[in-house]
């Protein structure tokens, strides 16, 4: 144990070494056999909207509730950014079950790299390294049809800027280009706009202070423009309810109660181990208290204000929300472990080692399902070839619409090897949507 102390590094680079071990076990085991395909229902959305694109060059949603579809180009609850980013990979390479596989890695090995350059002492970055391999949201979201790992690579690249202006607080330049980051990030994924709140940490008087809560303020304003043209109505949850029904105290009574119960849910009802980012708050909360570290405010605000956000409008289960936070990890972790000086940091990083079993054997078993979805796709093949047939049973010419009877098909073969299979676009390259009442 003293040794272990006294040769921290050397400890920290055997942790990564074995590590990045597994990760490339966990690699291999995808790659086994050649099997791999999507198993769970939302992933359907991006593995098609890569489909779409790569066939047609268009962002037009593939599938939607009650022909509901955004303003804009009719896209999909996401936008258009994940058609032009995964469609446009797949105009290059071709669409196949591992495109995701490989992106995500190449997203993975871009995050380690960022850290390795950035201007970190050798101690911190080992132990970021090594704190980002103990994640689950790190190792595996890799192995999923999901955008998670290109968005935390977004917030590795946000958060070393922060931590740019943090040494630098009177840069303008600095955060004109933080701010511009932000705005393109967050056409990915509108949550990202709560990071130019982030600034507000670094303001220097009252009304710098006002100023910089202004300028966040309007850039909200324009992503939710972004968010009410260009991404399909939102049809579940508290967002829909303030996008739909009139600014009242009716609706603040709403969100308050909504609050109130996903807290209770959130809290109660999900695995222990899917709360770890809780405690890492609670941790960068203290430090910010004792260090009053500007870098370490700034990742406390962003944090505090997606907690508020997600669980008022969005729902409160695990599944769902770790993805919409993963994000936070590098922010926090990154700038915890630069700015603690204290024997916290290595506490901090033996609950994560703690954990991060969890996250390989969840990895490992998230291969597994894809496997298995694969064998299911090559029983139904019969049956999919009738389903093409569609393609050349229906008028080209323009894009077109099917009334789609929802989970019809369960028991013939699962939803998510159905709509992967779907036709994405008739026969003279029109795009199809799949409308589900």
């Amino acid at each position: 144990m003293i040794s272990v102390l006294k040769n921290k590094e050397a400890t920290l680079k055997y942790a990564i070494a074995g590590f990045l071990l597994l990760f490339v076990v966990l690699v291999g085991y995808a790659f086994f056999n050649g099997k791999y395909f999507v198993a769970e229902e939302d992933e359907t959305i991006y593995y098609n909207c890569a489909r779409l694109f790569s066939e047609t060059g268009s962002v037009r949603a593939t599938e939607c509730n009650t022909e509901n579809v955004a303003k804009v180009w009719q896209c999909n609850w996401y936008g258009p950014m994940y058609y032009l980013f995964y469609g446009g990979i797949a105009k290059i390479a071709g669409i196949h079950n591992y495109n995701f596989l490989l992106t995500n890695i190449a997203c993975l090995v871009l995050i380690l790299l960022l850290i390795l350059k950035a201007d970190f002492s050798t101690e911190i970055k080992l132990l970021i390294i090594c704190s980002f391999l103990t994640l689950y949201s790190m190792i595996g979201y890799v192995f999923t049809f999901y955008p998670e790992t290109l968005e935390i690579l977004f917030a590795v690249i946000l958060t070393l800027k922060l931590k740019k202006i943090a040494i630098d607080t009177g840069s303008t330049r600095k955060i004109a280009l933080y701010i511009l980051l932000v705005m393109f990030f967050a056409l990915f994924r509108v949550s990202t706009v709560f990071w130019v709140f982030g600034l507000l940490a670094f303001s220097q008087s009252r009304k710098d202070f006002f100023k910089k809560l202004g300028l966040s303020l309007a850039c909200f304003l324009l992503i939710y423009l972004y968010l009410s043209y260009f991404n399909a109505p939102v049809f579940t949850g508290g967002l829909a309810h303030i996008m739909n029904d009139k600014p009242g105290l009716a609706v603040l009574v709403y969100l308050v109660r909504k609050i109130a119960w996903n807290a209770f849910v959130f809290f109660s009802r999900n695995p222990f181990y899917d709360l770890l980012q809780i405690p890492v708050i609670l941790v960068a909360v203290y430090s910010w208290f004792i260090s009053k570290n500007r870098f370490m405010l700034a990742a406390c605000i962003i944090s505090i204000i997606y907690y508020i956000v997600l669980l008022t409008l969005y729902v409160p289960y695990s599944f769902f929300l770790n993805k919409q936070s993963a994000c936070l990890y590098p922010l926090l972790l990154v700038a915890f472990f630069y700015t603690d000086t204290s024997k916290l940091k290595y506490l901090t990083l033996g609950l994560l080692l703690i954990f991060s079993p969890i996250s390989y054997l969840k990895a490992a078993g998230l291969i597994r399902a894809k496997k298995q979805a694969a064998i299911e796709n090559e029983k139904a093949a019969p049956l999919i070839s009738q389903i093409d047939q569609i393609r050349s049973k229906i008028e080209g010419g323009k894009p077109r619409t099917i009334l789609t009877l929802y989970r019809e098909f369960e028991n013939d073969l699962p939803y998510s090897v159905l709509s992967c299979n779907l036709p994405a676009s008739t026969t003279d390259k029109q795009p199809i949507l799949y409308t589900y009442n």
